[in-house]
């Protein structure tokens, strides 16, 4: 048995390298039991959920008795009673289940919307912890009424267990197969944003995989530097069939971060396999859903439970770059692949006119996806698609133009008050400006193209 504390709420280590922001990390107290037997999650109807070893766990459990009424503090419960884990997350106190709840839900579902007692900055007024917690808490239940609730139904129906893709993780080594099955949407999108560097040597790269029941697309767009221009690229070939079995290789990277563990190297700014790109103040953030915009899993595990040291427990990559984010790039390498990928070989090509593919993924990247604070805060994507549409756009894209400049004043009122107590709320407020600015010259942009080809 051994105690550590080491656990930091994953939602909020992502802006690390920004103290001055308004997300701080938040530790607590997580202590952890060693064990050896396999314990089977089921959920309704008696469907596996995961499979999970307790010598390396992803939820918190104590060693000891504790004065707790939390039922599940020695087991994660079925999956239908995730409404118990949602009910226990959103109680005030000092409960200790609490914690274990919220890091249970987190393991199970495979997603982070944060836990709603744990503020994201200290010193804030009572107005803004009840913003932050109503915010979280939502965000919570809309996932359960989307997707959740119906989850272990998918997974008795159509649940599967896929070789290939833990064959993808595990890249041959000898370990079996997990009992457990997953389930993935028909028709799914992968958005990933990734962020590093300072000053002028800021490097940028997001990624929008999308499958669909006809064909599969995987498109970045790269800024090698602050003031570079976009380099836009397209992997090729690929299907959908191997675009699914990454979708199912995520969920096996998520319920066992420490395969990925990366291969040790020298220096602190050393490069990691598949990508060139500066690992200065990193931060990865990604959210995988269905065509409808629900989003099924958001959580990149850094670090599990159970390591015998430090080193053993965390990924040891400069930043901590979780599990999925180490994933994309060694199985969608910059260069020749220098792995043992099982898709068929592809590489990148550059993309030098805009289709409509990539078109309609940067009218869909205008959309303002959660809570509107932690928007502003990570908005690469949204301004770059701004950027794009300024070059590339046509009339279609219009309405999503027209649509960010009426919702964005509209939610950047709904947070006026908390801002102005915020001593970094002008950082969001100057944001939106910029936004608008850019929205307005990307419209007038396509208008004139547009009356040119008359």
């Amino acid at each position: 048995m051994i105690l550590r504390v080491a656990s930091i709420l994953k939602n909020d280590r992502v802006q690390l390298r920004d103290a001055m922001k308004t997300k701080h990390l938040v530790a607590f107290l997580a202590v952890i039991y060693f064990g050896s037997q396999i314990v089977s999650i089921s959920g309704q109807d008696g469907a596996d959920v995961q499979a999970v070893n307790q010598e390396l766990l992803r939820w918190h459990r104590y060693p000891y008795p504790i004065d707790s009424s939390y039922p599940y503090l020695k087991e994660p419960p079925a999956w239908s009673k995730i409404p118990t884990l949602l009910d226990w997350i959103n109680r005030e106190g000092r409960d200790a289940g609490i914690e274990v709840a919220h890091s249970q839900l987190v393991a199970l579902s495979r997603a982070d919307f944060g836990h709603p007692q744990h503020a994201p900055a200290g010193g804030l007024p009572a107005e803004a912890l009840n913003y932050h917690r109503t915010q979280r808490s939502q965000a919570w239940a809309r996932w359960w009424k989307s997707v959740g609730q119906t989850y272990g139904e998918q997974l008795r129906t159509r649940g599967l267990r896929n070789e290939k893709a833990w064959r993808l993780v595990t890249r041959g080594k000898a370990q079996p197969l997990p009992d457990s099955k997953v389930a993935i949407p028909d028709e799914w999108v992968l958005r990933t944003a990734y962020r590093a560097g300072d000053y002028g040597g800021v490097q940028t790269e997001s990624l929008t995989l999308r499958s669909s029941k006809e064909k599969a697309t995987l498109i970045r767009a790269l800024r090698k530097s602050t003031a570079g221009r976009l380099e836009w690229e397209q992997w090729r070939p690929l299907s959908t069939d191997q675009a699914d079995t990454f979708a199912f290789a995520m969920a096996y990277a998520i319920d066992n971060p420490w395969l990925l563990k990366p291969n040790g190297g020298e220096g602190r700014f050393r490069k990691l396999e598949g990508r060139n790109l500066t690992l200065y103040c990193p931060g990865f953030r990604y959210e995988f859903a269905d065509l409808d915009s629900n989003i099924w899993w958001n959580d990149d595990p850094w670090h599990w439970y159970g390591g015998k040291n430090i080193d053993e427990d965390f990924m040891n990559a400069a930043g901590n770059l979780g599990s999925v984010c180490l994933l994309v790039w060694r199985t969608f390498p910059e260069d020749a692949p220098t792995n043992t990928a099982l898709l068929n070989v592809g590489n990148w090509r550059p993309v030098k006119m805009l289709d409509a593919t990539v078109l309609q993924q940067l009218a869909e990247d205008l959309a303002l996806r959660g809570e509107i604070v932690d928007t502003l805060w990570h908005v690469e994507r949204v301004s770059d698609a701004l950027e794009a549409l300024a070059e590339f756009g046509t009339r279609e894209q219009l309405p999503a133009l027209s649509r960010l400049e009426a919702e964005l004043p509209l939610r950047m009122e709904q947070v006026k008050s908390l801002l102005a107590q915020d001593p970094n709320g002008t950082h969001p407020k100057s944001v939106a400006e910029r936004l608008l600015a850019a929205a307005a010259k990307a419209k007038a942009a396509i208008q004139k193209r547009s009356d040119g080809q008359k």
